[in-house]
């Protein structure tokens, strides 16, 4: 087994980041979503290691990453940059969910060209991530009703059915969403203002794949189909039998997936 390397580095408004590595190459970079912290992605990371190294970032807010008061997707770029430059800059991005904005976020920022894989990146270009339905789960979660909010937002943002929360309530995955669910909210209400235009996207220098769930619900299949209009030459697959959690649910099909998109998007030396 391939063991993790921890490193720190410190982000432009000094917040500490951790990031965690594996193998070696040319890095990976994979910025993971929202209810996930790093560790969770490390089945995909050690399939993917007997190639390349690869690396996941620790996003702000949770695990072995520090926080700031203040939260944007422009300091997460700015997180994200830091990694990339820390990394020696010549890498490939894979983003999931939070992360697959982020790094197209990056990507549109810095110019970047190496390749970028998108595992259904969240963002609101087909409707709003959580808009109108959000606002009562932040009230409920500014009141101190937390098991509350976190009930509303799996039925009402995250569409999840009603037996759904009461399948997970006090489980593991409950405790783990609770304790996570402040910095989630700030993070759907960051993606609310991140719906690149096709003139934004006309400025893509990354090859880009986009990789979707075969059992994807319409909103995600809607935002996927945005990207397929903007994002020119864009590489759609499918993730046979898995919805957005392909990570957790089959890391080694996730991580051959991933591997092959990097390969398509290879350009002629």
């Amino acid at each position: 087994m391939i063991d993790p390397e921890e490193h720190r580095i410190t982000s432009a408004d000094g917040v500490e980041i951790a990031y965690v590595a594996f193998g070696a190459g040319r890095p990976l970079l994979i910025s993971h979503g929202g209810f996930t912290v790093a560790d969770e992605w490390f089945a995909t990371a050690r399939s993917l290691a007997d190639r390349r190294r690869v690396v996941i970032v620790e996003r702000r807010g949770r695990g072995r990453s520090g926080d700031a008061p203040a939260h944007s997707l422009d300091r997460e770029i700015d997180d994200l940059a830091a990694v990339v430059s820390a990394l020696g800059g010549d890498v490939d991005l894979f983003g999931h969910s939070y992360g697959g904005a982020l790094s197209l976020g990056y990507a549109l920022r810095a110019g970047f060209d190496g390749r970028l894989v998108l595992y259904e990146p969240t963002t609101a270009v087909a409707a709003p991530v959580g808009g109108d339905k959000l606002r009562p789960v932040r009230a409920l979660f500014d009141d101190g009703r937390t098991t509350d909010a976190l009930a509303l937002l799996y039925t009402s943002v995250l569409r999840m059915p009603a037996d759904f929360v009461e399948a997970t309530r006090g489980t593991p995955t409950w405790d783990h969403h609770h304790a996570l669910l402040g910095t989630f909210l700030r993070e759907c209400e960051a993606l609310d203002g991140f719906a690149p235009t096709i003139e934004d996207c006309a400025a893509l220098r990354a090859p880009t794949a986009l990789l979707l769930g075969s059992m994807a619900d319409q909103w995600t299949r809607d935002n996927a189909a945005g990207f397929v209009r903007r994002i020119a030459g864009l590489t759609l697959l499918p993730v046979h039998g898995q919805s957005h959690f392909a990570h957790l649910t089959d890391p080694a099909m996730l991580a051959a997936l991933v591997a092959d998109a990097l390969e398509m998007l290879r350009r002629p030396s």
